[in-house]
């Protein structure tokens, strides 16, 4: 598959900017079903006319922004869990490739009441791929950058994942990755689990979203290690202008 841009770029304001998408036209993008850029009906129809007349491939990023799949508040866990589903059917309506979920996160309760997030993470998340796959949606699991409070940072989180009984897909954030210095790791021990990528770069600290090339992510080895032939991928960029740059060198890295 082609390697695209995510609307993380435009994000709040990403469908006053369609024209410079379309003008753009990459071969995949990847839209961020959140805030002010939540997919509508009418927004719907938009992307389906797009990927009519331009032929582009989409993906969607379900919503992250105030939710937490998570929270020991039930009612606000399943409300969370029904955002997710919500935007996992907008994905299936356009024919979307992939629709990336995020785990849920931990607070100071698990400080007095230890494994309560992560049994309900565990929950939602069992909840929310069995309605993808219902769906004949393909969801991807993505992994967290390091220094916050989200669950799925690290490969033994998922390995425990996979002994608690969930069957999942992951999409691999290299940025996050690298900020635990887990980039190889994580591609070594799940690559035939990864569906889709996010492309960005740091100095393995702190979640920058540089342009590839800019941080100490290994390209060089990661351009021998993933085939896009099997997975979509996007970079993530926090300006247009970036992502044009970031999805110029992604294409040069992989294509070497």
């Amino acid at each position: 598959m082609p390697i695209g841009i995510s609307t993380l770029c435009t994000f709040g304001k990403t469908f006053k900017e369609l024209s410079s998408y379309c003008e753009v036209a990459p071969p995949l993008i990847e839209l961020v079903d959140d805030w002010r850029d939540s997919l509508t009906k009418e927004r719907i129809s938009q992307i389906r006319e797009i990927k009519s007349a331009l032929g582009i491939v989409f993906t969607v990023h379900t919503p992250f922004v105030g939710v937490n799949i998570s929270s020991a508040n039930e009612k606000l866990r399943d409300l969370s869990v029904r955002i997710i589903k919500k935007s996992i059917s907008n994905a299936s309506e356009i024919g979307a490739q992939v629709a990336v979920v995020h785990p849920g996160s931990s607070s100071m309760l698990d400080d007095y009441y230890p494994g309560t997030h992560w049994s309900a993470n565990i929950r939602s998340l069992k909840s929310i791929l069995s309605f993808a796959e219902d769906l004949g949606v393909t969801a991807g699991l993505e992994n967290m950058p390091a220094r916050t409070s989200a669950f799925m940072q690290r490969i033994d989180e998922f390995e425990r994942a996979e002994e608690e009984g969930l069957g999942f897909k992951i999409a691999l954030d290299i940025g996050h990755a690298n900020t635990h210095s887990l980039v190889k790791a994580f591609v070594d021990r799940y690559r035939h689990k990864i569906v889709h990528v996010h492309l960005h770069d740091n100095m393995g600290e702190e979640d920058q979203h540089l342009v590839i090339g800019q941080g100490t992510a290994d390209w060089g080895w990661l351009s021998s290690m993933l085939s896009f032939r099997t997975m979509t991928a996007a970079v993530e960029s926090l300006s247009l202008r970036d992502a044009l740059k970031c999805l110029e060198k992604a294409n040069q890295v992989f294509s070497s």
